[in-house]
């Protein structure tokens, strides 16, 4: 906040206490002094009445004959010194005592710590009344709080060092006898306690506890801070003698605060420095791991049974955290290096195969884990179903996070492979029982994937409620991913609804979120969104400088799953639409030569992508039908729509499917059309079709162009 001006400082003065009779140049004193400070000038003032040179008398301020021996200190901290100096000796000892325990102290700490202050509830009272401190009720305990920061550090900082520490260590101790029943709830006040009480052991102790209490409650920045406080004093008190095995606890302990913080990078950095303590290879050899993983996948396909557990070890400690901290690297890995992604899923997986996964939750977490890498990434459809059902039948039903990250995996696959039919019911207990247990990645991809697939069937209504609960988990656990989430559903949401500016708003917003999150494979998928709304919105230029910095990301990506990348190859499809049909109809040559190969290249692109991942079967068929029709080609661009329709119909998907049937029958109604109907279906019963869809969901941008179409179709009939 900016200091208060001259004019504001008096007028504060004035309302403060309503003091008649305080000369004008004592006013303008505070206010030089005060700097325009309100907490200095209230100080002040207190401190007149302090020493009575202020008195309250008839139900109002006035000044006494006292005034004109009052000196005006020049700081805040000579203002509240001079408060508390005023104090009789018990109680400032008290208020220094209370300081010690921080800016609130419980009551019945402070009377464990003050045991030889006597009168203690009537200093209260006292400390009350001056205003230093004030009283409230937290935790269901009486707990007093000094009234502003400076008034408690002015206090602490009066006390001498020796004397300091061993308070802290009386106030960890008292805090321990008191509150010895639920102590999970000092953890952090004790190791703070014993941190400046100097017992080193006792500190790093309390903060191991406090940040595997902040874990398990998802507070992840506290339990980073703890983590790495603890590493400090671990480092420092023990130099010549570092225990590996506890230094790997504070590394991982690191790693799972900055992954729930989604801070991917270091957290994969963090998890890499375990590993080097297991003397696992953190990038082992690639080709190994594939001829590894292929020899897996026959054993699974030929001998089933085998690999659901019989005559398999147990997992050892080891290998429990090994897959563990392994399952939460490749997690991190998608959002910013795939390539890496997908041979560390592989390397987990054939770790995972080694061992009784029945007996061991994180090795149906990478069996599911793979399984979902494979039918996201449109790499195989058959082996990610074999594999969820052998995690299926080794699933504890009460481990609710190997439930999670089945369901998850489960709904990828489905939405991946179009069975959009059977990602009917959200898994409610499921997901809030994760949620209370700080299992937030699964979760909220296990909702990303869920909104998408009742994006794509046009059940607009029920991705908005969902969208919401993507909101709650980023407010409740300032959950970066949520939020990048969020925003990347919204995008979409719009994009399908044709809310063209929202869409190109909100692309912008997941641009600057990605950014945020070090998420890059989001930027590429926000830029080729915003791309898409450009296009749209007939803003050409903008939209090939935002595709351009789509591709300068992906560039780098050898491996991309289909969703990532299919909006920009859309995208680029139907630039080359613009351009080609910019070329016939200016009947520039070289232009619709050049046009055409691009139109055509970039479709085919598309198409291939399309044939891995369902959701964008219907609309890039029907762009390559608008294609085909431009060149002069109807019969196949006819065959091309017919595909799209039947595809649109199987897989259910609406709102493309509604598109398909306007494009066809807004091309049959043109003049030069050599054909009337597809399907012995007519172009008007076409479009009767897609408007009954248009009014079912809402999509008033697309009813509007209808209507455009079949007004100029009833303008051309009279004019005939």
């Amino acid at each position: 906040l900016e200091p208060l001006t001259e004019e504001m400082s008096k007028v504060l003065i004035s309302n403060m206490l309503s003091i008649r009779g305080l000369q004008h140049a004592i006013a303008a004193q505070i206010i030089e002094r005060s700097g325009g400070n309100p907490f200095f000038m209230e100080e002040v003032v207190r401190s007149f009445i302090d020493e009575g040179a202020v008195v309250r008398h008839n139900g109002e301020f006035k000044v006494t004959d006292k005034i004109e021996k009052m000196v005006i200190p020049y700081t805040i901290n000579d203002v509240l010194m001079a408060r508390i100096d005023r104090l009789d000796e018990n109680t400032r000892d008290l208020l220094k005592t209370a300081s010690v325990i921080g800016r609130s102290f419980f009551y019945r700490i402070l009377t464990e710590v003050a045991k030889a202050i006597d009168d203690l509830d009537s200093r209260l009272s006292y400390l009350k009344e001056i205003e230093l401190i004030r009283e409230q009720q937290r935790m269901e305990e009486l707990e007093f709080l000094f009234k502003h920061a400076l008034a408690q550090e002015a206090a602490y900082e009066s006390i001498l060092q020796q004397k300091r520490k061993d308070l802290h260590l009386q106030v960890a101790k008292s805090i321990e006898k008191v509150f010895g029943n639920r102590l999970h709830e000092f953890y952090g006040m004790l190791s703070l306690h014993y941190i400046k009480g100097e017992n080193y052991e006792k500190a790093e102790e309390y903060l191991i506890k406090a940040g595997e209490e902040a874990l398990r409650t998802s507070a992840s920045s506290e339990a980073l801070n703890y983590y790495q406080e603890g590493l400090k004093l671990y480092l420092r008190a023990d130099k010549e003698n570092i225990n590996p095995e506890k230094l790997a606890m504070f590394e991982r302990n690191i790693a799972i605060a900055l992954y729930n913080k989604s801070r991917w990078e270091e957290a994969v950095q963090h998890i890499d420095k375990v590993f080097e303590h297991y003397k696992m290879p953190a990038n082992p050899n690639r080709i190994l791991l594939l001829l590894k993983f292929m020899k897996n996948i026959v054993f699974i396909f030929a001998k089933p049974l085998w690999f659901k557990g019989t005559r398999k070890p147990p997992p050892t400690q080891t290998e429990i955290d090994y897959l563990d901290l392994a399952y939460k690297k490749a997690t991190a890995l998608v959002f910013i290096d795939l390539e890496r992604h997908f041979f560390t899923t592989l390397s987990c997986f054939n770790r995972s195969c080694q061992i009784d996964i029945a007996r061991s939750p994180e090795a149906i977490n990478i069996y599911s884990g793979t399984a979902g890498v494979f039918s996201f990434g449109g790499l195989s459809f058959r082996i990610p179903k074999k594999l969820l059902d052998i995690s299926r039948d080794a699933i504890d039903q009460n481990d609710v996070f190997s439930l999670m990250a089945f369901k998850l995996h489960q709904t990828v696959l489905k939405y991946s492979s179009g069975d959009f039919s059977n990602i009917r019911t959200f898994e409610k207990a499921i997901v809030d029982d994760a949620l209370k247990k700080g299992e937030l990645w699964n979760t909220t991809m296990y909702l990303w994937v869920f909104i998408c697939s009742k994006i794509y069937v046009g059940l607009f209504s029920e991705a908005e409620e969902f969208v919401d609960k993507l909101a709650q988990i980023q407010n409740n656990y300032d959950y970066g991913l949520a939020a990048v989430i969020m925003s990347a559903v919204k995008t979409h949401l719009f994009e399908q609804r044709r809310k063209l500016h929202e869409m190109l708003s909100e692309s912008q917003r997941g641009i600057v979120l990605a950014v945020n999150y070090n998420m890059t494979i989001h930027q590429q998928f926000f830029y080729s969104w915003k791309a898409q709304s450009q296009i749209f919105l007939d803003d050409l230029e903008g939209a090939r400088e935002s595709l351009s910095q789509a591709r300068n990301i992906f560039r780098d990506w050898r491996l991309g799953s289909p969703y990532f990348i299919l909006p920009q190859l859309t995208a680029q499809l139907k630039i080359n639409i613009y351009d080609l049909r910019n070329a016939i109809m200016t009947n520039d040559k070289p232009a619709i030569r050049k046009q055409n190969i691009c139109a055509y290249k970039s479709g085919k692109k598309a198409l291939k992508k399309s044939k891995r991942y369902a959701a964008n079967w219907t609309e890039i068929h029907y762009l390559i039908g608008e294609y085909y029709w431009l060149i002069g080609n109807q019969e196949k661009a006819l065959k091309w729509w017919d595909k799209a329709i039947k595809k649109g119909e199987e897989l259910g998907v609406r709102p493309d499917l509604s598109r398909t049937y306007f494009e066809v029958g807004r091309h049959l109604l043109k003049p030069d059309s050599r054909y009337t109907t597809l399907n012995s279906i007519t172009a008007e019963e076409y479009l009767q079709k897609a408007r009954g869809m248009f009014m079912e969901l809402d999509l008033q941008y697309d009813l509007d162009e209808l209507d455009k179409v079949v007004g100029s179709s009833n303008l051309a009939m009279a004019a005939a």
